[in-house]
Formats: structure tokens, sequence, C-alpha cells
């Protein structure tokens, strides 16, 4: 929050292939230890009990509706009419008045998140098979978790509908969703194609630790061909690459496949609060397993207010710290040799090329061959996190401060042989009021 002058934040860590939640949080928080200190506001769980417009996150969705239904292929194009497209007395715009696309592919429609070429593709899927596959995804129903609070969000009976509203549900507005029901949508694009039940207790342990009761999966239920889920994963990777509207998301040495979201914050009721946005990024990384979609959204962020800028860097860095603990390594050969750090810290690129420390880069696990390891970046990590990067490696910790990691020497990207030093400094977050 402090990174983009947001008023408050959602995270949600989910494994697509269980429906397991690892990780769900909202700020502000507050102390459990003095719940009564604090306000209504603070404890609830954003990720059940708020609702929002998805933006632009509900592409991808919407583009493997009509890829399934056969109305739409993958390179096909549609016209997005140079930046707007009239309807009625109403013109649907793009997000940014200089992008003016002509003839976009499904994917390019996803990688530039064009307005124009989504309300296309809703048009020619119909309002009719729309709505009911959003239903399938879990768009505006109850998820099945066990927290108290859920909410369901609100999508209007296509009926209802008329052509302008037709036309903003294809690109998230219109409709109001849950971050939950978001995180659950792409588990079920990541997983293959299979909606799961979300999870938050695997296993009840005794007092002393040994395991009284395993709690099953919850229910499954296949929504769309593996094939369909594949293709659109594929174009889903074109959005944290350069070009797309996440670069600021990548993750070096893993493929990421996400999208971005930007909507303008909705007053129940009373239309749309001026100047005042919701920015969220959701993804997962493609063909590793443990499978794990991560989700962000950033609520009233300052200019750049973007999905890209607000949101997709958090992102990075949870998924960073995620595949750090499973001990999961980065594939070189999608790292480009002039973004591999060098050593004693020399700069990597020039100032107006994204450098690879301004990135996650790969985890302490990594040895690039028998003497030398990666310095990952472990900005945001726990010393508890830290440590278990480097516990089973030659190379010397040494950590100042407590709470979590606000730097490093040498930078991440770094080259260290073995017996070479790593220092770290940690600082405590304050609780926002």
């Amino acid at each position: 929050l402090k990174d983009s002058g947001g008023i408050a934040a959602t995270g949600i860590v989910m494994d697509a292939d269980t429906g397991d939640i690892l990780a769900m949080a909202s700020a502000p928080t507050f102390n459990a230890n003095k719940f009564r200190d604090s306000t209504a506001e603070h404890r609830r769980n954003r990720s059940v009990t708020d609702t929002y417009e998805p933006g632009s996150t509900i592409k991808p969705i919407l583009v493997a509706g009509a890829i399934e239904a056969g109305v739409l292929t993958a390179k096909q194009k549609v016209f997005c009419e140079y930046g707007k497209l009239q309807i009625g007395k109403h013109t649907i715009k793009e997000a940014e008045t200089k992008h003016k696309w002509g003839w976009l592919t499904p994917g390019q429609v996803i990688q530039h998140s064009s307005n124009v070429g989504a309300a296309k593709i809703g048009f020619l899927y119909g309002q009719e098979n729309m709505y009911n596959w959003y239903k399938k995804f879990g768009i505006t129903e109850r998820s099945g978790v066990d927290l108290p609070g859920e909410t369901n969000g609100v999508m209007i009976p296509a009926e209802k509908w008329s052509k302008i509203l037709h036309s903003n549900i294809s690109f998230g507005h219109g409709i109001s969703v849950t971050p939950l029901q978001i995180t659950r949508a792409y588990a079920a694009l990541a997983n293959g194609g299979t909606l799961v039940t979300p999870r938050l207790v695997k296993q009840i342990l005794s007092f002393e630790g040994d395991p009284v009761k395993d709690l099953p999966v919850g229910p499954r239920k296949r929504i769309m061909d593996e094939k369909t889920s594949e293709i659109v994963t594929n174009m889903m990777t074109a959005v944290a690459a350069e070009g797309g509207t996440a670069p600021k998301g990548a993750v070096p040495g893993f493929v990421v496949a996400g999208k971005t979201g930007t909507s303008q914050k909705a007053i129940p009721g009373k239309g749309y609060k001026s100047g005042k946005y919701q920015a969220s990024f959701v993804g997962y990384i493609k063909g590793v397993r443990p499978n794990y979609v991560v989700y962000v959204m950033v609520d009233e962020p300052k200019f750049p207010y973007f999905g890209g800028e607000a949101a997709a860097p958090i992102f990075r860095r949870v998924m960073t710290a995620a595949l750090a603990r499973e001990g999961i390594s980065p594939d070189l050969k999608l790292i480009p040799a002039d973004k591999l750090a060098k050593k004693k810290e020399e700069k990597i690129v020039s100032d107006n090329v994204r450098s690879i420390a301004s990135v996650a880069v790969a985890p302490a696990e990594l040895a690039l061959n028998e003497d030398s390891y990666m310095v990952p970046d472990l900005e945001g990590l726990t010393a508890r996190d830290v440590m278990d990067l480097f516990s089973e490696k030659d190379l010397k910790l040494q950590l100042k401060g407590s709470g979590l990691v606000k730097s490093q020497k040498p930078i991440a990207g770094t080259l260290l042989k073995r017996g070479e030093a790593v220092l770290v400094k940690l600082e405590r977050e304050s609780v926002l009021p």
C-alpha cells in the first residue's frame, strides 16, 4: 500500500489443482490479540465480503467461452475500430486514448487489453451464452469456502441486458464479483478446465501435532475442454511480456500467464466514484507444479492506477516467494543474456531498459553450475524464508534487523561463488491505521 498509495488491498494464493487456499490477506489489518481495539472495517475478510467490478481480468474468461462455443478461433481477427466503438449515444473507448488498435487476434485483445475488441467478441458470443458461461466459472456465485460473510456479487440476467451493458460486461464492467471468485475462475484456466471448491483446512492435528482427521478436497466440475484452457493460457503469456500490459509482473526464468484489471470504483446505487480506481492482477506460472494462482487487488491506488503498475509488481513478489519456498528452479533459457546480473553489482543494462533487479529472479536453490548461485530477489520475505532459502547452500548469510526484507547486498541476479556472503537488512512494517 505504501508503494501504490492505495487505501486497501487484497491478496490470495490458491493451488489450482486442489482448491487449497495457501494464503489470504487483507490490508488494512488488525491485531487479533487486540481485536476489540479494531474496527469492523479492518476485521472483515475482503476476499469474500467485498465486491468490485473485475475489469479486464474477465477478458480471458470471455475469450475461452467464445472459443469453446466455436464462434471464435485463436487466429481469427476482430476490428477494434481504432479505439472507439459507438453504441447508440455511448462510446466504448480503450483504457488509454493513445491506443488506437485496428485488427487484433483474440490473443492480442488480451495482451493489449482492448475494450473494443472484448466488446466485439462479446457480441459475437451472444449475451445468453456469455451469462451462462460466466456462471459456469462461478462468477457471482458463492464458492463454497468455509468462511463467514461470503457474498455473491451481482450480474443482471441476460434477458435484461441492453447492448451497452452487454458490451460493458464483456470487459468486466457492469457486474460485481469477489476476489475469491476471480481467483477460482483462473484456477480453472490454470488446471485444464476444472472448477474447484476452495479448501481452507487440509488436516486437523492433535495438540501434540499428530494427525487426527484428513479433510477431503471439495467438489470438482469440468467446465471446459482442456484444449481451450491451453489456448487461452498461451494467449495470457503475452500480458507479462514486453508489449503487454504487465511487464512488471514478469518472473524471469518462468512463463507467467496472467491478466491485468483496472476498473473505476463503483458505489452501489450511486454510480462511480470520480477519479478512483481498483487495480488488479491475477495469474499463474505455465507448466509448473504446484500450480499456484496468485491474485492481487489494490483499492484506490494513486496514479499510475493501472493493474500493471499497482498490482502486478506485488504479484511478482508473492509468486517469487511461493516458487522459492517450493524450491522450484527457473529455466535459464527464458532469461535473456543481457538480463543476467554480473559480478560486483555492475549495471546490467542502460537506464532506459528494465534491469533484472527490477523484477524477480531465480530462487537461491538454483545452482548455475558446481560453484555458482544466482542471488534471488529477497524483498518482502521474512527472516525464516531467507534462512530456508540459504539453509543448504555454501554461502554466508548475514541478517540485520527484524520484520521483512527491505534491502540486500549483492543485488538480485548477482552470481556468487561458494563461500561468498549475502547481507540482508530487515525492517518491521507499521500496522496501517
